[in-house]
């Protein structure tokens, strides 16, 4: 009869622990195909023009001609989605990420604090045209250096330096970017806009929960360095 008894009970627990391990892996299963689902409806789409963003982009020229670079810092840069510098090195393209845009002034190579120390004090007065300019390096004929067009300028036409580094940085070091990277960089590519501020400022401003925000600073196209 014990036997019988101490039977049952094992069968109990053995039933028990069965069902909660099958639970358990069926909420596994639930969570990656929420994940799955989730990946699969995010839309790296870009918003339209707004009021708002417009709104945005003459409070950030506004308070570069102030240099207010902690405000700046702390009102238009997401704390964790942070920045991509993009730059020459040697003529190579490359890229650092940041969390702020560093207070640098005094230094050899140009700085995006440089930039903006050096700004037009009249810029914040001008008005933002919707057209995308090109930078011309003109090796052959100074005469057509620097840029097709001046003053400040808003476009959606992006470019993929971001991505393709990465690409080519994996390359090298296999997993050295991950899938969020990459999620990062086609948000910044697909759904940002670009202002340009001549002669030497070019950044981007992505959506992130209904704000804009600065993720890309591109110092590539105004640089007409080769590699050595």
């Amino acid at each position: 009869m014990y036997k019988k008894f101490f039977l049952l009970i094992f069968i109990l627990l053995f039933s028990a622990c069965s069902f909660k391990q099958d639970t358990i892996k069926e909420d596994i299963k639930k969570e990656i195909k929420k994940k799955v689902k989730k990946e699969k409806s995010f839309e790296y789409k870009r918003p339209k023009l707004s009021k708002n963003l417009l709104n945005t982009i003459y409070n950030i020229i506004k308070d570069m001609n102030s240099y207010k670079l902690t405000k700046i810092n702390k009102k238009y840069i997401h704390p964790s989605f942070g920045l991509y510098n993009l730059s020459k090195i040697d003529g190579i393209k490359t890229f650092t990420f940041q969390k702020q845009i560093y207070n640098i002034v005094e230094s050899s190579t140009d700085e995006f604090s440089q930039f903006i120390k050096r700004l037009d004090k009249k810029t914040s007065k001008k008005k933002i045209r919707l057209k995308n300019i090109v930078f011309n390096c003109s090796p052959h004929n100074d005469a057509f250096y620097g840029w097709n067009n001046y003053g400040v300028f808003l476009t959606s036409i992006t470019d993929k330096y971001l991505s393709t580094l990465m690409k080519k940085e994996n390359k090298k070091t296999p997993n050295k970017y991950k899938k969020e990277d990459f999620h990062k960089a086609k948000m910044v590519e697909n759904m940002s806009y670009k202002v340009i501020i001549t002669p030497e400022i070019v950044f981007y401003l992505t959506p992130i929960k209904n704000k804009w925000y600065i993720t890309l600073i591109d110092k590539i196209s105004t640089d007409c360095s080769s590699v050595k």
